[in-house]
């Protein structure tokens, strides 16, 4: 009977013992499926790490994306995706799942830059001095060694100079090397996340209690032709999905042009491919063709026919083998009409003048040398109704005029402005005939105070000498009175005075 009781307590140690044992296999199978979604977790951050630097260095490059693969989990559930670019070979971003809880580890001292418990945040951004560097939970990442910013983008060496000219030269001088950009890495340790730059040295980030790779790019989106990738600090990422085109000209796509003109305009285009065809074809009264193309620049010689209308139009087909762009130019007959005058009078007082007319061509503004002095013009206006605005100075002297002319570049259309400013200083001229002038002089009603006579044989004399003997053998003279507030004029004796001038009071 001892012995019976004895084997039935060993049966029941040995039931209780193996239950024990399957409790145990059980909560190592689910550690070591836990452990297993933290690193696959943790693999993905690193890949998306790595895979931004590629794309940012893509962009500066101007490479673009040939193709997008979806990413898909066991569930068929897209997670991420492959961008296979045309240059940098293809990455893979993860765009975020479900955190892992992390392995309980020690509690250690909480990292510099990291925030306890939470994944830390990787990103790049440019600085003031155009290049990029990575970022650390918003703000810059830091050597730890240098306290200096991390390079996310290499930066390109100097150029090489050039060698001395001789009968053999000397060589030319290497350029400096460019700084390769580094790629952080992050891994968890004894409960701890660290960072490492060549995967030997680590520097530890703060307490790991979970692992997100959902706070990487928190959206990814197909928008247009761009893949727009959008990080946790804001900053967002447009990556053309195929090559980028455009073309850009000198002139608008309005072109205003003469009958039997010929017109060149120069064209440029922008290709992430690095070559493209150009085509142009013709309607209406006008021929154009493709002329002095060097590369990826050129010109398009339109000859316009005598009549120009609204069937006038040049059409631009672009293609860099991927995709294509078309363009269109039309024509019309340039025109230039003025809306009020073209005479027109200002005070003495310094001010501005403004002037309007119709016109469809570019033009210029013309000013006389003589007038520059006293006519300036400051600023034009490109509207429906064009114009300009003339800056008069004060004038201190005699009513005086200029004509500014408005003149179209591609022709000789014209605008003649007559502008004509008051005086503070009156002028009579008459002519006068004979040897010496014994007539009386005319009374004038004004300041004589610094009032002038000019006798016409360059010599000029104050008020108040009323005769003059002329010595220069002539017998023909314009006698000019000059004087200040001038308001009346009377001639007592005619005698020999052919003409007389008033304009100037």
């Amino acid at each position: 009977m001892k012995k019976i009781f004895i084997i039935l307590i060993a049966a029941a140690v040995a039931a209780v013992s193996c239950s024990k044992i399957n409790e145990l296999d059980d909560r190592v199978g689910k550690l070591e499926t836990r452990m297993d979604a933290v690193e696959t977790a943790i693999s993905k951050i690193n890949t998306n790490i790595a895979s931004l630097q590629t794309i940012v260095d893509a962009l500066s490059q101007k490479d673009f994306i040939k193709e997008v693969k979806d990413i898909k989990d066991a569930s068929n559930k897209v997670i991420g995706y492959e961008l296979v670019f045309d240059k940098k070979g293809s990455v893979k971003i993860y765009h975020g799942t479900d955190g892992q809880t992390g392995p309980q580890g020690p509690q250690g001292p909480q990292g510099p830059q990291g925030q306890t418990g939470a994944t830390p945040k990787i990103g790049i951004a440019q600085d003031t001095d155009g290049l990029y560097y990575w970022t650390l939970n918003d703000g810059w990442l830091l050597d730890s060694t240098t306290g200096q910013k991390v390079l996310a983008v290499g930066q390109k060496g100097d150029p090489g100079h050039d060698g001395h000219d001789g009968h053999d030269g000397t060589n030319g001088t290497n350029g400096t090397n460019g700084n390769d950009g580094l790629t952080p890495q992050l891994r968890i340790e004894q409960g701890q996340w660290e960072l490492s730059y060549d995967g030997q040295n680590w520097t530890q980030l703060g307490v790991a209690t979970s692992v997100n790779t959902d706070n990487f790019f928190t959206s990814v989106a197909k928008v247009g032709d761009d893949l727009v990738l959008t990080l946790h600090n804001g900053d967002i990422y447009r990556i053309p999905i195929g090559s980028q085109l455009s073309i850009a000209y000198d002139v608008d796509s309005l072109v205003v042009v003469k009958p039997g003109e010929t017109r060149t305009i120069h064209y440029a285009i922008t290709t992430s491919v690095g070559k493209a065809d150009i085509e142009v074809l013709c309607g209406g009264d006008v021929k154009a063709k493709i002329v002095n193309q060097s590369g990826l620049e050129g010109d398009i010689q339109v000859l316009c026919g005598s009549e120009i209308d609204e069937y006038c139009k040049v059409v631009v087909l672009v293609t860099d083998g991927v995709r294509i762009i078309t363009d269109r130019f039309e024509f019309e007959t340039e025109g230039m009409t003025i809306t009020d005058n073209t005479l027109k009078s200002v005070e003495a007082a310094a001010g501005d003048l403004e002037i309007e007319f119709l016109t469809n061509t570019d033009f210029t503004v013309n000013i006389p040398a003589e007038a520059q002095s006293w006519i300036s013009c400051i600023a034009t206006k490109a509207m429906a109704v064009h114009g300009m605005t003339l800056r008069i100075a004060a004038n201190s002297g005699v009513k005086r005029s200029a004509v500014v002319t408005v003149k179209s570049k591609i022709s000789d259309l014209k605008l003649d402005y007559t502008i004509t400013q008051e005086g503070v200083l009156g002028v009579v001229k008459f002519d006068y005939t004979g040897t010496d002038y014994n007539n009386s002089f005319p009374t004038v009603t004004g300041t004589t105070s610094g009032a002038t006579v000019d006798w016409g044989d360059a010599v000029v004399t104050a008020w108040g000498t009323y005769t003059h003997k002329y010595t220069d053998g002539k017998s023909a003279h314009t006698i000019t009175v000059t004087m200040a507030a001038m308001t009346q004029i009377s001639f007592g004796n005619l005698t020999n005075i052919s003409a007389i001038d008033v304009s100037g009071m």
